[in-house]
């Protein structure tokens, strides 16, 4: 049996307040532990009876709140097998970040799979950032922004990106808060890591007369090249994001007054879009009998060599690399092009956003990669500028 509850320690500090102390006895071990809040008020605003600050302290409600955080924390840790012994001796981290990471996972069902892809990727690197340092276990009171330092140092080493970074330490921070909020742990310190949200370089897009090309490429004595240049089109014809279009079916179809449409659920967003289908969309499903499904990796690699094939070569540069427009060329663009280039043929901003699903202006802003002298070619004959 435990006994764990708030207690106004003994001394007077100069202030004349005296410290909230945690007092926790165990009979078993017939030992007793003091747990300092960080806390102090006055004697006479502090009921011995309640184990609270007086509601006449202007504080008081904060400071309550923050009392009883401490006593839940300290009596799940008790529970969880933790002794006076260890409390006395810092040893209340019963269960590292590794295996309350494995936990959550395991037990979270609603995990999107492109979320429970960047939790996965996160334990991973953590687990070789251990196993490079000679350790199975991390610690919750080791998360702290030294730490982020010297894990940040061990990603650049092996060659992760800044946006990876961040996602891992998204991930860290989530589980940290989740773990605190339930008492597995009292490291408040993983609240100051900051990682500074990297600068997003400016993509490309595909023009309409390159998408032409690609489309019109013959490809009929490379099978395996035609397929995955058809799934591409249709990515683009439709608005749609990869894990979307490599989960199309017939039955997504619907047809209304002559006219066909695909109805189809964002897997990153849940948004439910509606988008016309075309001729050319309609023929080239039918061609795969309505399977364009191709592994990422692999498209991101053959679509470059498709462009490539397709005479788009010109000289362009992405952020601080420059080389072949082909180069560039992954699996989204065709995504960003049908964006950019509806927007650039006069569509509103709201109707791509419905077509595409995507929940925000603001987040379809960023896909739209036309530079500014062809959005000012784009609108030269309009009325305004006839003036």
């Amino acid at each position: 049996m435990v006994t764990v509850r708030a207690k106004l320690g003994y001394y007077k500090k100069k202030d004349g307040t005296s410290p909230i102390v945690i007092y926790v006895y165990s009979y078993t071990e017939r030992k007793k532990h003091y747990i300092n809040t960080g806390l102090s008020v006055p004697k006479d605003q502090w009921s011995e009876r309640l184990g609270q600050v007086k509601k006449s302290h202007p504080l008081s409600k904060k400071m309550n709140r923050i009392i009883n955080r401490h006593i839940i924390q300290t009596q799940a840790k008790m529970m969880d097998g933790c002794s006076v012994s260890d409390l006395r001796e810092g040893r209340v981290d019963k269960t590292d970040l590794i295996t309350y990471l494995e936990k959550y996972m395991s037990n979270n069902e609603v995990l999107k799979p492109g979320t429970l892809k960047k939790y996965r990727t996160t334990l991973r690197r953590l687990k070789d950032f251990l196993s490079s340092r000679s350790r199975e276990r991390l610690p919750f009171s080791e998360i702290t922004p030294t730490w982020a330092h010297e894990f940040l140092d061990f990603l650049s080493v092996e060659g992760v990106g800044p946006h990876g970074k961040r996602n891992m330490f998204n991930v860290i921070k989530k589980v940290m808060g989740v773990a605190y909020k339930d008492g597995t742990h009292q490291n408040q310190d993983y609240e100051r890591i900051r990682i500074d949200r990297p600068k997003s370089p400016k993509k490309i897009y595909l023009t309409e007369d390159e998408m032409e090309a690609i489309y019109k490429l013959d490809l009929s004595s490379h099978p395996s090249l035609e397929r995955y240049r058809d799934c591409f089109y249709v990515q683009f014809q439709l608005f749609m994001r990869h894990c979307d279009v490599a989960r199309i079916e017939r039955s997504m179809m619907i047809q209304l007054k002559g006219k066909k449409y695909i109805r189809f659920e964002s897997q990153k967003t849940d948004v439910t879009a509606v988008v016309p289908l075309s001729d050319r969309a309609y023929r080239l499903l039918e061609k795969h009998n309505w399977n364009v499904q191709t592994c990422n990796q692999t498209l991101n690699k053959e679509i470059k060599r498709i462009a490539a094939m397709a005479g788009v070569n010109d000289i362009v540069r992405e952020g601080k690399k420059s080389g072949t427009k082909s180069s560039f060329v992954c699996t989204h663009t065709a995504r960003r092009s049908a964006a950019t280039i509806a927007h650039l043929n006069g569509m509103r901003l709201k109707t791509i956003a419905d077509l595409g699903g995507w929940k925000k202006l603001s987040t379809l802003e960023v896909y739209l990669r036309a530079s500014v002298m062809t959005t000012a070619e784009n609108v030269s004959d309009h009325s305004f500028f006839k003036r």
